[in-house]
């Protein structure tokens, strides 16, 4: 049997043990209620970067269409530059030029003008008279002001 000073030591033991079960538990709650908060804190974080990382592949996405957009831009100028370049080219070959300017080279079929009437000629500068002549022996033509190259003729495709 044990004496009452016995029982009230065992008793102030167990009390010192359940105290410090308490204490232990209460720092336990402490570290829980920090951990929680830092795990709520690092959760918004991550749904934060998640919405950044998301933004960033969103407008990575646009980025990539307007540079599609900006190289096929690109390319319509290309095309419609080269296209005035031909358009200009084709011009050039087929306007009238003045007689006193500029002449063709011997030889060369023509369309030349008085500027009323058009005639398929050649040009001879061996001739001092009229050095417009017309194919297939025609007469001389007089009074030349204008003439221009013949156009190409077409190619099969």
């Amino acid at each position: 049997m044990q004496t009452i000073e016995e029982y009230k030591e065992y008793t102030k033991q167990l009390e010192d043990e359940v105290k410090q079960w308490h204490d232990a538990f209460d720092a336990s709650q402490v570290q829980v209620k920090e951990l929680t908060k830092e795990n709520l804190r690092l959760e918004r974080e991550r749904v934060e970067q998640n919405s950044i990382i998301e933004t960033c592949a969103n407008e990575l996405e646009e980025l990539r269409l307007h540079e599609v957009e900006w190289d096929l831009a690109k390319a319509r100028i290309k095309v419609i530059e080269n296209m005035a370049t031909e358009i200009a080219k084709l011009k050039e070959a087929q306007r009238w030029r003045k007689c006193s300017e500029e002449l063709p080279e011997d030889g060369a079929e023509v369309l030349a003008t008085d500027g009323e009437e058009i005639w398929l000629c050649h040009k001879d500068t061996m001739c001092d008279d009229s050095p417009w002549f017309q194919p297939d022996g025609l007469p001389h033509i007089e009074g030349v002001t204008h003439w221009k190259p013949l156009p190409s003729a077409p190619k099969e495709e």
